[in-house]
């Protein structure tokens, strides 16, 4: 009996400090009856969110950035309209920062983990082949869509991020290392056209000299023509809109999928889509992570070989992200057994460390018997010794 009873109080407490799971989030399969996947912000069990890092030279390191959870106020006009339940992801504070940091070049998404604040979907497909990403998505900003985005892609199974289809864009270089003058900002999308002369610029727009426009990290194409290829794209630009780019509204452009592979400008070329060849039952966690601050996102929408993009006029409410039912999630690659194991491992692995640590030491004999009373509900009449910092009970009422 007394075994049984410690076993108890043992488990009691190893649960007790267990943390408690950060997220909920569920894992999202092709719709049995449309084959697309989609994932609404609406339904907070289909992603996670993660806060971004300090900003290096800022004099507030406690104002960290996250994609926080929206829910549009009545008639006001300074938040993005048209999300799907008046709720949206947004990316605040929004104090005009990027990412990665101004004078850092991306290489490699990996560089914005841990910086860039970003959400996170489980993704498993059906099918085998090429898989293209849409996007409704915003900006927070006044001016429009001068806020952007980065998208990637990321295998579970091997902590690597998957490559996407082979494409060519123009070559980019900082202005900073060619021969131009400056650019003509466009306040509505932040874009900086590049000039070899100082020239007036057109419109709205705003002439930034060379030195002002390197701060910015603006970059420019090498010349006329010049292309670069880009074999294993690793993450995708979503920054402007082909129509209506002044606009906070998520139903302006409702689906984009037009961007810039493996770039990080002031605004992507359009001519690339978000697409990764994926395996059947595999696992996989899209991450959207932050380039600007007030970027805002209200859903995701996913198709495979053969399936058709969303409609423009294509509505979801809560409860319709496409969530995988029980049948569907047995179709998983064996490999996820390998990773129960290796938590199951850890979990029994941590949990020898804990008993050892109320064997072994005073402190842990402490809390032990401090539960232990608790299980026991004995008097304090029957207590004694109480100079030990914890009243142990008495060795003849131990059975």
């Amino acid at each position: 009996m007394t075994m049984i009873k410690n076993s108890a109080i043992l488990i009691y407490l190893l649960v007790a400090l267990l943390p408690a799971a950060s997220s909920s989030r569920r894992t999202l399969c092709p719709d049995p009856e449309h084959l697309y996947i989609v994932g609404l912000v609406i339904d907070e069990d289909a992603y996670s969110t993660y806060k971004g890092g300090p900003i290096p030279t800022s004099d507030k390191p406690d104002e960290i950035q996250e994609w926080a959870l929206v829910e549009k106020e009545w008639r006001n006009d300074k938040q993005p309209k048209g999300a799907f339940g008046n709720k949206f992801l947004q990316v605040s504070p929004d104090i005009g920062r990027i990412y990665p940091d101004i004078g850092l070049v991306l290489k490699n998404p990996k560089q914005l983990e841990g910086m860039s604040p970003y959400v996170a979907f489980n993704i498993r497909v059906d099918e085998m082949g090429w898989h293209t990403l849409f996007l409704r998505w915003t900006a927070g900003d006044k001016v429009g869509m001068g806020d952007s985005l980065f998208v990637a892609l990321k295998d579970t199974d091997n902590d690597k991020y998957v490559p996407g289809q082979f494409t060519i864009k123009p070559t980019m270089k900082p202005i900073s290392d060619l021969p131009y003058e400056g650019c003509c900002f466009d306040s509505v999308t932040r874009a900086c056209s590049c000039d070899i002369t100082n020239i007036e610029c057109n419109g709205n727009k705003e002439y930034f000299d060379k030195a002002k426009a390197s701060t910015l990290g603006i970059q420019c194409p090498i010349g006329s023509g010049a292309m670069s290829f880009v074999n294993d794209p690793l993450w995708y630009l979503f920054s402007g809109k082909g129509v209506n780019s002044d606009e906070e509204d998520f139903g302006a452009e409702p689906w984009d999928t037009t961007c810039e592979a493996q770039a990080d400008n002031t605004a992507d070329s359009g001519k690339d889509s978000a697409s990764w060849y994926l395996s059947k039952g595999q696992d996989y966690e899209l991450r959207i992570f932050a380039r600007e601050d007030g970027t805002a996102l209200d859903a995701i929408y996913m198709v495979g070989p053969g399936v058709d993009p969303p409609l423009p006029y294509r509505q979801f409410n809560a409860n319709q992200s496409t969530f995988c039912d029980s049948e569907r999630s047995k179709t998983k690659k064996k490999t996820g057994i390998g990773r129960i194991f290796v938590v199951f491992s850890s979990i029994l692995a941590i949990s020898a460390i804990f008993v050892v640590f109320l064997i072994k030491t005073t402190t842990g004999s402490i809390i032990f018997h401090r539960v232990r009373m608790m299980f026991e509900k004995t008097p304090v009449n029957d207590l004694e010794d109480p100079s030990m910092g914890y009243l142990p009970i008495q060795r003849n009422n131990i059975q």
